[in-house]
């Protein structure tokens, strides 16, 4: 009984230290973009601006906005790429289809990314205002919560785990090929929309996009450094 209730032990501490490592990638990770960021913004808001970079920022932003009320519709429709409405319904339908096949490590990578990009977002937005570009808003949203835009930060994260899914899923080269143009032009749309209708300027957008793919690289961490650790268990009790 004894040396049974020990080799249970030892199964579920070698079930740990996978998961431990991964998450503690995850935290680190998590601390890492959540500093950057947090950075990024204070040096824009408090440093970089006002000045040329603020002058170049509206100019943009005037530029987008003479194609109302023409683009109105059409930008609501490019939000929609990386609204929260959507990513309820685009991930859970992607981690159900990861489980369902059986691709444990794919499901954890995306549940880990879009996490990261929620968390990062929030810490960044609580320590960091600025306010949203001077003009009429299409939206009715916190006006202090321009830095950075998390609609282009989701889109990254989401569409990038959507082209790695149908790249697992399947070998056909136009479909890989579809996923991955998609993925590439999707968080262009979800910027361009989002200055348009005044929510973001370009550097706003900008910080977006790199937090996304900071959070597409730190899920990829955390289910390597899992793998990695389970597979020098897994060869140091062959060897023993």
């Amino acid at each position: 009984m004894a040396t049974r209730m020990l080799h249970a032990q030892d199964r579920r501490t070698e079930r740990l230290a996978p998961v431990l490592a991964g998450a503690l990638t995850g935290i680190g990770g998590y601390v890492v973009l959540a500093a950057l960021m947090v950075g990024l913004g204070t040096l824009l808001t408090d440093v970089l601006l006002p000045g040329s970079l603020q002058h170049w920022d509206l100019g943009v932003i005037h530029f987008l906005i003479r194609g109302r009320p023409g683009l109105n519709s059409w930008s609501v429709v490019g939000s929609y790429f990386a609204e929260f409405a959507t990513v309820l319904v685009v991930f859970p339908l992607m981690l159900a289809f990861c489980l369902f096949k059986g691709w444990r490590r794919l499901a954890v990578y995306l549940a880990v990314s879009i996490c990261l990009e929620g968390l990062v977002y929030a810490t960044t937005t609580y320590f960091v205002t600025r306010q949203r570009p001077p003009v009429h808003r299409l939206e009715d949203l916190i006006a202090a919560d321009s830095f950075p835009s998390g609609h282009v930060a989701a889109s990254v994260v989401m569409w990038v785990g959507f082209a790695v899914l149908v790249w697992t899923a399947t070998s056909n080269r136009a479909a890989r090929a579809a996923a991955v143009s998609f993925a590439a032009v999707a968080p262009v749309v979800v910027a361009l929309s989002r200055m348009y209708r005044g929510m973001h300027y370009p550097t706003d957008a900008t910080a977006g996009y790199f937090m996304g793919w900071g959070c597409v690289l730190v899920g990829y961490l955390v289910v390597r450094t899992a793998g990695t650790v389970a597979e020098h268990r897994r060869n140091g009790e062959m060897v023993t």
